[in-house]
């Protein structure tokens, strides 16, 4: 649902200090992809664990004019099982097969936030994200380990203001991060490394 800015800052303005926005995280789909060489042989388990120590949102929004009137955005569900999804279907894309192991894909989520500010004909808009990716063994081997990690700012020229402006942004350094470690060599390398113990 879209509001005018003006009448945004009214309602924010008025109805007190703190609001909530319900919400579902929806992560684009990874498109197109070239196929990993090999990729086929690779079996691959993926499993995410939210770490943030706040668990509860995805960011915040709020008025130029009213500063200290926020609202936070709240996901419908747990975005871990979002993220999970997401990074299998990033991986599903370049070939690999979703299985049981004996590659372990062990993502942590350390940082998922977003902040959207309106001004009267603009929004700033950023999303921050950091997943950390660790490869283990069937043995439990911890083969490699990186964190990634993307912040990025951008403006919405239009004279409207949207509850998920934020999250959107989110949405997209969360795609990007999970691309770079799918793109990462040592990463895949792992992967092949724990499939040949």
């Amino acid at each position: 649902m879209k509001f005018s800015w003006l009448i945004l800052a009214a309602a924010l303005a008025v109805t007190g200090c703190v609001r909530t926005h319900m919400t579902d995280l929806a992560l684009p789909p990874p498109g197109a992809r070239t196929k990993q060489g090999g990729a086929e042989n690779v079996g691959l388990k993926v499993s995410v664990a939210d770490k943030r120590i706040d668990r509860t949102n995805i960011g915040y929004g709020s008025s130029y004019a009213s500063p200290e009137t926020k609202f936070m955005v709240i996901p419908n569900q747990p975005i871990d099982g979002r993220i999970a999804a997401t990074i299998e279907a990033e991986f599903l894309a370049r070939g690999y097969r979703l299985d049981e192991g004996p590659a372990f894909l062990l993502v942590d989520i350390e940082r998922a936030d977003s902040r959207a500010i309106w001004y009267l004909a603009r929004t700033a808009v950023t999303g921050d994200a950091k997943l950390k990716a660790t490869v283990l063994s069937a043995k439990g081997d911890i083969l490699y380990s990186k964190a990634y990690q993307a912040k990025e700012d951008a403006t919405n020229s239009v004279f409207i203001g949207n509850y998920d402006e934020g999250k959107e942004q989110l949405e997209k350094i969360l795609a990007k991060t999970i691309r770079d470690m799918a793109d990462d060599d040592r990463l895949i390398q792992a992967l092949f490394a724990a499939n040949r113990r």
